[in-house]
């Protein structure tokens, strides 16, 4: 019988004074056996409340049958082992047991939690020296532009104070893994002493102790240098910060769905959001998070004065198109780099292909769908100048607008050749949808795509500039307003230098260049050019016009302006130098329907002393004509 302390304090009590058991048990209500019991204790010191044994007769006789079996499994495969149903089973089959199966499910739970617990289970607490960075993959999925992709977050975390960073990367390869960890280095804005990694394929792995890297993370570390170091295989413990850090991200900054136009909006939604948690993150160890993460920046290394480029150099072999392959996804070099050799640069984002000499020859975006086609339209544009008449049936049509393959499409062979060439040269520079754009709109004037015009005009549209925007005349403003470095008649040489800019899609930059370093004779040389220029350019859209017409055209008679490029005589029956043919059999030849003579620089003499001039590097002063 178990009585209160109060009850057991009396007893004790009235034992020492001398009373017999019999008068204890009547006074304080008890039996006499509890008297007994508490009256001869030594030891009332609270003892653990431990459950003791139960016997257990319907399973304690197969005891041995089951721990023989249990102790077998140790020397076979896991997955081969005695589960507590095969061995009832086997206990019903051979024992001739009639006990549940609860009864062995307890018996085999209590033998191994017996038995196969060892100092090596459970987790240690680790505290993490300050700049030190723990590295590892999640996977999630997000919509992209309004496609729905499978992701992969790039999470870096300082386990010393907690502060976490990610990144949304396409894949797991290595050149992404490489251009995350530059970019979480630009994020943090140090570089840490030591990187510990998983065993990522990637970046290396750890066999029997041996640590193999790529050979791109190789070239990151030595560039940074930073110490890596791989955790064991199935050991996600020894990086328990960032494995627990890729859930923590994934619920707190990606849920619900994101949907974003691009990747580095979504990243740039990542970075926000990352320096939000950290702000109000604790280190359990250090206190406030934004006060350790600043002893991990003093502990860790300041970056190099260049970022690592993590690209990828290989060797390919273009086919007679001039595709290449790549991871399995075909890249297109351009017709022209057909049956090469080539370097093609691997980026996380980009490729960039390129001769044997260091020559470029594309460069396209980055994709990682097996089988799917790569290919930058302006890469495609010298085929249709080679040959126009194949401009039908060209895959680049894919690429334009219907509006400029209507106007295209109208044109003859020599304007078919010049428009391609002018919106190639201009994509260079601004973008094949931005030279698109500008051919068209040049055609919507009536006028055929120059070199000229659709270079200045694409830059515009590229710039953000608006359609109908004009030319900034700030700086014929400057040339013409007090302290300008002009005479007298500065404000009649400022509207025509605006008048004929305007013209030719001068951009503001230009004019602006002018009005701050150029000289008056200079300033009249580029009005009297700007002139010629726009003199030209209407004499070829009305030889145009005729020839769509099919209407004869009126012969010019030849005027010497200047002399003859050198090699030439000025003669009446000479011969045309693109169809070697008589001047009367070539009466529509372009040389025939060219502009006016432009004038001549102040500074030429009769030995052409260009290098003075101040428009040195432009289109030589035309002449003379074949017409």
């Amino acid at each position: 019988m178990t009585v209160s302390p109060d009850v057991q304090q009396c007893i004790r009590r009235m034992d020492a004074d001398g009373a017999g058991p019999t008068e204890m048990a009547e006074a304080l209500g008890v039996c006499r056996n509890s008297v007994y019991k508490y009256s001869r204790m030594e030891d009332l010191s609270p003892q653990p409340p431990v459950a003791e044994r139960r016997k257990r007769p319907a399973i304690d006789r197969y005891a041995d049958f089951i721990v023989g079996m249990l102790v077998d499994d140790r020397s076979v495969p896991r997955k081969q082992r005695h589960s507590a149903q095969k061995i009832f089973d086997r206990l019903v089959a051979e024992q001739g047991y009639a006990g549940s199966y609860p009864t062995v499910c307890r018996f085999v739970r209590e033998w191994k939690l017996a038995r196969e617990q060892s100092p090596r289970d459970g987790f240690l607490e680790l505290d993490w020296a300050p700049g030190a960075m723990q590295a590892d993959y999640g996977a999630f999925t997000a919509t992209v532009a309004g496609e729905r992709l499978e992701l992969k977050l790039l999470v870096a975390t300082f386990p010393h104070s907690n502060a976490r960073f990610c990144i949304a990367m396409t894949c797991e390869k290595a050149e992404c893994f490489c251009e995350g960890l530059a970019e979480i280095f630009e994020m943090a804005g140090r570089a840490p002493r030591l990187v510990v990694l998983d065993n990522a394929t990637e970046a290396g792995r750890m066999l029997f102790g041996r640590v193999t890297e790529s050979k791109l993370f190789s070239q990151l570390r030595a560039h940074y240098r930073f110490e890596a170091r791989f955790c064991n295989p199935d050991s996600g413990n020894e990086k328990g910060s960032a494995e627990n850090a890729v859930g923590f991200l994934r619920r707190n900054l990606l849920v619900p769905v994101p949907s974003v136009p691009s990747l580095d909006a979504l990243n740039s939604m990542l970075l926000s959001g990352c320096r939000r948690i950290n702000a109000a993150a604790e280190s359990r160890l250090h206190g406030p998070a934004p006060k350790a993460f600043a002893e991990d920046l003093a502990a860790m290394m300041a970056l190099p004065g260049v970022r690592f480029d993590s690209v990828r150099w290989v060797h390919v072999r273009s086919d007679k198109r001039g595709y290449i392959q790549l991871g399995g996804v075909s890249c297109c070099a351009g017709p022209a780099w057909r049956s090469r050799d080539l370097l093609a640069g691997a980026g996380a984002r980009t490729v960039e292909i390129m001769d044997m000499h260091g020559r470029h020859a594309a460069s396209l975006p980055r994709s990682w769908r097996q089988g799917e086609l790569v290919r930058n339209p302006a890469s495609l544009v010298p085929a249709p100048v080679a040959r126009p008449g194949a401009f039908g049936e060209s895959v680049i049509r894919r690429d334009m607008p219907e509006a400029l393959l209507s106007h295209m499409d109208r044109l003859e062979k020599d304007d078919l050749r010049r428009a391609p060439r002018a919106m190639g040269r201009a994509s260079d520079a601004s973008g094949f949808d931005a030279a698109c754009q500008a051919a068209e709109r040049l055609f919507a004037e009536g006028r055929v795509p120059d070199d000229a015009s659709c270079d200045a005009l694409a830059r515009r549209i590229a710039s953000g500039g608006a359609e109908g925007a004009g030319v900034d005349l700030a700086a014929c403003d400057r040339l013409a307003g007090k302290g300008a470095p002009m005479g007298s008649g500065a404000e009649a040489l400022a509207e025509r230098v605006a008048a004929a800019g305007a013209r030719c899609s001068l951009t503001k930059s230009l004019l602006a260049d002018w009005g701050v370093r150029g000289t008056p004779r200079q300033v009249e040389y580029l009005a009297e050019y700007l002139e010629a220029e726009c003199a030209s350019r209407d004499a070829s859209r009305r030889a145009s016009l005729l020839r769509r017409c099919a209407l004869p055209q009126a012969k010019r008679p030849t005027a010497t302006t200047g002399h003859p490029p050198p090699g030439r005589k000025a003669s009446a029956g000479r011969t045309c130098p693109r169809s070697r043919s008589s001047r009367g059999a070539r009466a529509s030849c372009s040389w025939a329907m060219s502009a006016p003579a432009r004038p001549t620089c102040s500074r030429r003499s009769a030995r052409c002393a260009a290098s003075r001039c101040a428009l040195q590097g432009s289109s030589p002063h035309r002449r003379w004509s074949c017409a």
